[in-house]
């Protein structure tokens, strides 16, 4: 039988090793899942949109029971988590996976997630165990109400969703906050991760680069603070690596568009 992961353009998921027990995983560069291996247990970080087949992508490189953690609940993170019978979560995450996603996408995923499918949420403070490697949840709540992020205290790794992306952080698109406040949530954030700084070394975000620095997250508090105060830059176009100038009236993204591009240091951020 042939793979679901296969097609006549080449193959849906990429994948490659960090280290012996760290994977990276992509659909086609639209994002990056992250496979953690412990003792006992793996964690799959995220599940993209459901393309292909992500399990099997998985069980070819381990045997090992898998735990799946979404970082939020977009639906570019939460569309394959039907090929497990539940994920790991925050609160909101049900709501949030409606969140700009088609009427299609949403039949379709509803109808091949299992009927007793689980979603066991998770708040800040949590950890998993994997054997001999444990991942403690920080719960944040700008780009999405469900955010959380994953810190792999032995291995000093930070998993941060898409709360800071080396291209572009999404404050756009939430109903129930401003783009104000959301800005001010994004940078509590990033004081709570300046104060555990010593604890991780480097970042690993779910779109636009993998392994990037911890001068981010400072770059970011600086950019937030300048938005807040209305002191920030704004760059000549809105465009950006994965991020078009302007896009088609019927586009999934034509909602934020018109926007603003602002940046500091390595920090870039989108906001209406």
């Amino acid at each position: 039988m042939k793979s679901l992961n296969i097609t006549e353009a080449g193959c849906i998921w990429g994948k490659w090793q960090v280290d012996q027990n760290n994977w990276v995983l992509t659909n086609g560069w639209n994002n990056f899942c992250y496979l953690l291996i412990g003792e006992q247990k793996a964690m799959l970080i995220d599940t993209g949109y459901g393309e292909g087949n992500v399990r099997e992508v998985v069980e070819e490189i381990t045997e090992k029971p898998v735990v799946v953690v979404n970082t939020h609940g977009h639906y570019d993170h939460t569309g394959g988590n039907f090929w497990w019978d539940s994920c790991f979560c925050a609160e909101g995450t049900k709501q949030d996976i409606t969140m700009g996603a088609s009427e299609a996408f949403l039949i379709d995923y509803y109808n091949r997630l299992p009927k007793d499918f689980k979603f066991n949420y998770v708040k800040e403070g949590d950890v998993f165990d994997l054997g001999g490697r444990h991942i403690e949840v920080l719960s944040f709540d700008a780009h999405a109400q469900s955010s959380i992020m994953l810190l792999d205290r032995e291995k000093r790794q930070l998993y941060t969703g898409d709360e800071i992306d080396p291209s572009q952080v999404l404050l756009i698109g939430r109903s129930d906050y401003d783009t104000r406040q959301m800005v001010e949530n994004h940078l509590a954030g990033m004081e709570k991760l300046l104060a555990r700084q010593s604890e991780y070394d480097m970042l690993f975000p779910a779109h636009n680069g993998v392994y990037i620095s911890k001068q981010y997250v400072k770059d970011f508090r600086i950019l937030d603070t300048m938005i807040l105060k209305g002191e920030n830059k704004l760059a000549e176009t809105v465009a950006g690596f994965n991020w078009a100038e302007k896009v088609e009236a019927d586009s999934d993204l034509a909602d934020y568009y018109p926007g603003k591009r602002s940046y500091y240091g390595l920090a870039t951020i989108i906001h209406s």
